[in-house]
């Protein structure tokens, strides 16, 4: 991948990555090396980030990438459903340890543009906000669908931090039907 990058920086852009940092697969490897990291989320799983070295190991994926690729760009996405916390705490730890994450990475890498993204905003709101660059909002190129979508969004968090494709025609010779 580092050739892929290089040719995208030798053309005049910028290199980023879209990762989903927070689930792994059954077939992970580090599932199989640390299954104490880690808390069943459906078929998936999610790291415990109140471990510390379930932390730390994410903490570090996160700047191997941004520093062997040389991101210009990351985008966290997130696009399940967290599972119930055992403790009662509703999730407390877990999610200030996250924010401490987002919180590190951005600081370590200033140049870095980390954009938030979660699965039709699930986790859009002004909190998760005030950890990342910016925050995408849907994978839908419909026009319509996102004017609906962008007007909502514009009721709870300031646009100028809001990112959206743009998307002028299909790919293909016929211009897409959207409807009405």
């Amino acid at each position: 991948m580092t050739q892929a990058a290089d040719e995208v920086r030798a053309a005049g852009l910028k290199f980023g990555l879209w990762m989903e940092p927070e689930r792994f697969g059954p077939e992970a490897p580090i599932r199989a090396e640390h299954p104490e990291w880690f808390v069943s989320a459906g078929a998936a799983a999610r790291l415990d980030l109140t471990q510390p070295a379930a932390y730390a190991y994410l903490r570090g994926e996160i700047g191997r990438l941004v520093t062997t690729y040389k991101l210009a760009w990351m985008k966290i996405d997130f696009n399940f459903a967290l599972d119930v916390d055992a403790s009662g705490a509703e999730l407390a730890g877990y999610t200030a340890a996250w924010y401490r994450l987002l919180d590190e990475v951005r600081a370590a890498y200033p140049k870095t543009f980390f954009e938030g993204c979660s699965s039709g905003a699930m986790r859009g709101d002004l909190a998760t906000l005030a950890h990342v660059d910016g925050h995408f909002l849907s994978d839908s190129v419909n026009p319509v669908d996102m004017l609906r979508i962008s007007q909502g969004a514009f009721l709870r968090l300031p646009p100028g931090r809001l990112t959206r494709w743009a998307v002028l025609r299909s790919a293909g010779q016929a211009l897409p039907k959207y409807g009405k």
